[in-house]
C-alpha cells in the first residue's frame, strides 16, 4: 500500500503537472503585466468590452468571454483585466 506522499504525488501529478501549472501562471502575469492578450485566444467581443468598462460588470465580461470563446478562467481574467487597462486615464506623477 503506498504512503500517503505517494497518494498525493499520485493525485496532483508532482513529475510534470505541478511545473507545467507554474510556468502557465508565470507567463499569465507576464502577459498581464504587459497589458497583452494570449495569442491563441479571440479578441473581446463588442459586449464583452462593454461590459468590462463597467465598473461592477467585470465579472460577468469575463463570463460571457468564457462562454464565447472557451476560455479558461485565467484566461478569460488577464483578457477583460488587460482591456480594462488600456481604457484607464494615465495617472499623473506625484509632485515633489
Amino acid at each position: 500500500m503506498p504512503g500517503m506522499q505517494g497518494i498525493l504525488d499520485t493525485l496532483f501529478n508532482k513529475s510534470g503537472d505541478t511545473r507545467l501549472q507554474k510556468l502557465e501562471a508565470k507567463v499569465d502575469r507576464i502577459l498581464d503585466h504587459l497589458g497583452l492578450e494570449a495569442a491563441d485566444l479571440p479578441p473581446l467581443s463588442e459586449e464583452v468590452k462593454a461590459l468590462a468598462l463597467q465598473p461592477r460588470k467585470k465579472f460577468a465580461a469575463v463570463k460571457l468571454h468564457r462562454q464565447q470563446t472557451g476560455a479558461g478562467l485565467r484566461e478569460a481574467e488577464a483578457a477583460v483585466a488587460a482591456h480594462i487597462r488600456s481604457h484607464r486615464k494615465p495617472k499623473r506623477p506625484a509632485r515633489v
